[in-house]
């Protein structure tokens, strides 16, 4: 493709990525922002006259109708990704879709099968490494050996349903989100340690719970053990009860030696040559912290946009190039069933063997809690 990418927000749900995307789109010198679409209309009008979108829509499918509009990015709520992920695979546009990728195992399988039958490319956030993530790439070069354990850890306060509104909105609502505080981050980490140890997920045993904000209908805490296929094991803890500002750690333990990450500093102890005495890099850009205090900013800079840099600009090239993204609709499926594990864990109070024979309702799991 040798115009630029021509891209539409579907969504104002999940604002954090919506925001992130329009102002990462604005920014591209390979896509534009054609129209972005949301019930909303005033909060639309001001998000799309923000990131300078071509149009606008109270309904998504006139966006899907725009000719112009050659890909998607849907930031809806997740109880919406089936519907309007079928509807953007059947009008031809490829799909960046939020995480997780659905509710159930059966969304899921709807959303891939659909895009697969479309010819459509369907790439997933939250579903694992990006190229050039810096733990990947010390794996890669052997410098802690081969992993083999792990503990991540993503300690969040709870998310604004939209900017400066200090309520969480429909993140803790179980019919409309996946779950609560654990799956909300650990999304991120279990997909990253599927890659990390290259390898399929065997059992899980986790424990949730309600323990500072009581009155939500979600677990605000959630920790649990998961083994793997090939022997290794991890640890991942995931809340919404942070005192302050969300604040995120992750080691990684290897044979050759182990690494730590924490927020943008990575700290490699390796019995190899250079990293044989602690080696300690910090990552540019640093993330922005998510505060409780929502901060204005100029309105073509929101906030956490360089966090989703990567996602988005490995995404518009994937459309451009014509090529299958690095991270599927699969590999978020696959995350997604271990992450639905962990809620059967909880429900039955021992650990769950993959794959699922059985879908799993987590809204009803959660009413037991």
């Amino acid at each position: 493709m040798s115009k630029k990418v021509g891209v539409g927000i579907i969504g104002l749900d999940h604002w954090y990525w919506a925001l992130g995307s329009a102002y990462n789109i604005l920014v591209s010198s390979d896509a534009e922002l054609v129209a972005i679409a949301d019930p909303n209309e005033e909060e639309l009008k001001k998000v799309a006259g923000a990131h300078r979108a071509k149009t606008f829509y109270t309904d998504y499918h006139s966006l899907l109708e725009n000719p112009e509009v050659d890909a998607v990015i849907i930031t809806t709520a997740t109880s919406q990704h089936t519907e309007v992920a079928t509807a953007a695979a059947k009008a031809g546009k490829h799909i960046l879709i939020g995480k997780p990728i659905a509710r159930t195992l059966k969304e899921a399988d709807i959303i891939i099968n659909i895009a697969k039958k479309a010819k459509v490319k369907l790439m997933a956030m939250a579903a694992g490494p990006l190229p050039g993530d810096p733990l990947m790439n010390f794996i890669n070069q052997g410098v802690i050996g081969d992993p083999f354990a792990a503990y991540v850890s993503m300690l969040a306060i709870p998310p604004l349903r939209a900017p400066g509104i200090n309520e969480p909105g429909w993140f803790v609502d179980p019919l409309k989100a996946a779950g609560g505080g654990f799956i909300d981050h650990a999304v991120y980490d279990v997909a990253l340690l599927r890659k990390y140890f290259d390898s399929d997920v065997e059992r899980v045993y986790a424990e949730m719970g309600k323990f500072v904000h009581k009155g939500y209908e979600v677990e605000d805490h959630g920790i649990a053990l998961i083994k793997f296929k090939d022997g290794s094991v991890a640890t991942v803890e995931s809340s919404f009860t942070a005192a302050v500002e969300s604040h995120s750690r992750k080691v990684i333990v290897g044979t050759e030696g182990e690494m730590e990450m924490v927020e943008n500093r990575i700290s490699v102890w390796s019995r190899k040559e250079p990293y044989n005495q602690r080696t300690t890099i910090e990552l540019r850009p640093p993330p922005l912290v998510f505060s409780r205090t929502y901060v204005e900013v100029p309105a073509a800079l929101p906030p956490f946009a360089s966090g989703y840099k990567p996602t988005i600009d490995e995404f518009i090239k994937c459309v451009k190039e014509n090529r299958e993204p690095p991270i599927t609709g699969e590999d978020a499926r696959a995350t997604l069933e271990v992450l639905l594990a962990c809620y059967q864990s909880v429900k039955e109070g021992k650990p769950i063997t993959l794959p699922l024979k059985t879908d799993v309702d987590v809204a009803e799991i959660l009413k037991g809690l």
